[in-house]
């Protein structure tokens, strides 16, 4: 499986629990709008998406029940798009420490996330102005 975009999303979510990805750990590629809106989504372990490489823009944006993000497992993730979970006004806590091949982080990612307390990103640079604002 290649890719998972918004006709995917619908017939592949009942194999997500919540906590980790069933079935997915072959897709390499997610569009846009991906998991976006998830109102109900408290937590998210991406560990299972081992071979993603690419996701689009709005991943996970809006996901306003949302405290907390495990990353490590997206190690092969080269390329986020904008947006990546802005507007996620509960997230407390993210690890992107397992982002470690990413080259292109797209504009306001984590916009409006004012109560992110522990940001685990050791590539990101110290000086960050306003957190998801474009530089």
């Amino acid at each position: 499986m290649a890719g998972v975009g918004r006709p995917m999303l619908a017939f592949r979510l009942h194999q997500f629990d919540g906590h980790g990805f069933t079935g997915l750990s072959q897709v390499t590629t997610v569009g846009d709008y991906w998991m976006s809106r998830c109102t109900s989504l408290t937590a998210l372990d991406c560990t299972g998406l081992t071979q993603l490489t690419t996701v689009g823009d709005f991943w996970l944006s809006g996901c306003t029940s949302l405290t907390a993000m495990d990353c490590t497992g997206l190690s092969q993730v080269t390329t986020v798009g904008a947006h990546w979970l802005s507007r996620c006004i509960r997230l407390t806590a993210l690890d992107c420490t397992g982002l470690t091949q990413l080259a292109t982080l797209g504009d306001w990612w984590l916009f409006g996330c004012a109560m992110l307390t522990a940001l685990g990103c050791p590539w990101l640079p110290l000086d960050l102005g306003i957190l998801g604002a474009p530089s």
